[in-house]
C-alpha cells in the first residue's frame, strides 16, 4: 500500500495524473478508498492539457427490455466531466449516434462549440431489438486547448407492440402495431 501511494504521489507531482475520484470532487482518497464513494473514475494518464470523460445512464451496459415499446420516446441521462491544467473548461461539443442516425467521431470536429454542462438528457425513439447508441464529446478550455474525443455507449433494447386476434379455428398470430422508424 505504501509503495502504491508513493508511486501515485510521484505521478501527481510530475503532472501525469489529472483526474482521479468522484466526478463532482476529484480526490486521491476516492481512488485509494473506493468503498467511501459509490462511483470513482480511473487515473487519466495523458500529456494533453484538457482531459475528461462521459457516462451514459450511470454506466449501465443496456437499458430497455419488456415495457420499452418500439416507437416510444426514451430519455437518456448523460454526465460530462472535464478538467484543464491551464484554465477552466468552458466549452464542449457533443453528439449522439443511434441506428445509423446522428454523428460519428469524425463528425464531432465539425460541430460548433457550446457552453460546458455537466449533464444533458437526450430523447430517442425506441426501435426494435438490440441496438448500440453512442455519445461523443470533446472539451475546450478558456485558452483554446482541446481534449481528445471521448465516447460512451449503451445498448438500447426495444420490444415491439403485439396484438393478438383469437380465432377458434386457428392459433393467435402476433401482429406488430408499431414499426421501427
Amino acid at each position: 500500500m505504501k509503495k502504491t501511494i508513493v508511486i501515485l504521489l510521484a505521478l501527481v507531482l510530475s503532472g501525469m495524473v489529472l483526474i482521479v475520484g468522484n466526478a463532482s470532487k476529484p480526490t486521491m482518497l476516492n481512488m485509494l478508498l473506493p468503498e467511501q464513494t459509490p462511483r470513482y473514475f480511473p487515473i487519466v494518464f495523458s500529456n494533453r492539457v484538457v482531459n475528461g470523460g462521459i457516462e451514459i445512464e450511470d454506466g449501465v451496459y443496456s437499458i430497455g427490455g419488456w415495457g420499452f415499446w418500439v416507437g416510444e420516446p426514451l430519455d437518456l441521462d448523460v454526465e460530462f466531466w472535464a478538467a484543464s491544467q491551464d484554465s477552466k473548461v468552458t466549452y464542449m461539443r457533443a453528439c449522439i449516434w443511434y441506428y445509423g442516425n446522428g454523428c460519428s467521431i469524425d463528425d464531432v470536429y465539425q460541430l460548433p462549440w457550446e457552453p460546458f454542462v455537466s449533464h444533458k438528457t437526450y430523447t430517442i425513439s425506441i426501435i426494435n431489438d438490440h441496438h448500440p447508441l453512442y455519445v461523443h464529446v470533446q472539451y475546450r478550455d478558456d485558452h483554446g486547448n482541446v481534449s481528445r474525443v471521448y465516447t460512451d455507449d449503451i445498448t438500447i433494447v426495444g420490444w415491439p407492440l403485439y396484438t393478438t386476434t383469437a380465432n377458434p379455428t386457428t392459433t393467435a398470430t402476433p401482429t406488430i402495431t408499431a414499426d421501427p422508424p
